[in-house]
């Protein structure tokens, strides 16, 4: 692992989850950011993504009218602010979900120690240059063992 931090690349669905108050995502949220030694990283394709997702129809229908755009806006804000931005300058080709590669090749960049996800086609690829690649429940697991 890195010797000074542990980096992590979530998938955009955990920041969706975290949108929408899932309680695993908020558990691991308010975990990793109190944590020194834990480095969130991002990518500008990534947080494209996220936005995306965020201020996307999917979430809109879901919260129907009590979408708040001004809270999205926080959120990307939070995101931002909170993360290591990474500039992947290599491709990687490898996932059955082509949309999915640019979460690769920031791992690949920032050499993660972990992606979290459960995208079914990321976790058939674990280990990834390094990385492992796990469920968001295990990752909350692993995360409460660091805190202690």
């Amino acid at each position: 692992m890195n010797a000074t931090k542990i980096r992590i690349v979530f998938d955009s669905v955990f920041y969706f989850s975290l949108a929408l108050q899932g309680k695993i995502a908020i558990k691991i949220w308010e975990l990793v950011l109190t944590q020194n030694h834990i480095e969130l990283c991002l990518s500008a394709a990534h947080f494209n993504e996220i936005k995306a997702k965020l201020y996307g129809e999917d979430m809109r229908q879901i919260l129907g009218v009590s979408y708040d755009e001004q809270l999205m806006g926080r959120i990307c804000a939070k995101i931002a602010a909170s993360h290591t931005h990474f500039y992947p300058n290599i491709k990687v080709d490898v996932c059955h979900d082509r949309d999915d590669n640019f979460l690769l090749e920031l791992a690949k960049s920032c050499q993660a120690n972990f992606i979290v996800t459960n995208d079914k086609q990321l976790l058939k690829l674990n280990p990834f240059e390094g990385a492992r690649i796990v469920k968001i429940g295990e990752f909350l697991q692993q995360a409460h063992n660091w805190s202690r």
